[in-house]
């Protein structure tokens, strides 16, 4: 007879970690890889026509990205509203647990940036960052609360005052 091995729930939960980072990451890929302003405008009902022209038209983020390689930064803007309207879903994880996320994600761009111009030979690609814009909760710096801490927020507020930031020597 056959004995079923139990698991200990640390490693239970630790697949279940690995298994949520792949699906975020291969998700957020596969929108940067695939997602065209045509497929939003089109996300209610694909015809045969509008099939056609997705094919040819240009994929937003791959755009972004010989724009971005060409001022040479390293941030990958990405309007918050395209990634709800390709996959709800995925939005809803980024947006709640983003910290959680935050290295899947650019690991997601890495790969993307990697796929669309590998690096020349010798030379070691940099790390890339995501950022998000067009998110449609604002919250004021006044009302930020700890349930907040990790999600994806936009924060709005006034500059009164600025400083130059000097290091502190503490050993020399």
């Amino acid at each position: 007879t056959m004995s079923a091995e139990v698991l200990p729930a640390s490693v239970i939960s630790g697949e279940r970690a690995a298994e949520e980072d792949e699906y975020i990451q291969s998700g957020f890929l596969n929108f940067l890889q695939s997602f065209t302003l045509d497929a939003e405008a089109e996300a209610g009902g694909l015809s045969t026509q509008s099939n056609n022209n997705l094919a040819n038209a240009a994929k937003e983020y791959e755009t972004q990205v010989a724009h971005m390689q060409e001022k040479d930064r390293t941030t990958l803007e990405v309007d918050f509203m395209h990634l709800r309207t390709f996959d709800e879903d995925l939005a809803d994880r980024v947006h709640a647990e983003y910290f959680k996320y935050e290295k899947v994600l650019r690991s997601a761009v890495s790969a993307f940036v990697k796929n669309l111009s590998p690096p020349k030979d010798g030379s070691v690609p940099p790390e890339y960052n995501v950022s998000f814009y067009n998110l449609q909760e604002q919250h004021s710096i006044r009302n930020l609360r700890a349930d907040r801490i990790g999600c994806l927020s936009r924060i709005t507020g006034t500059v009164t005052r600025t400083s130059e930031v000097r290091p502190e020597l503490v050993t020399a």
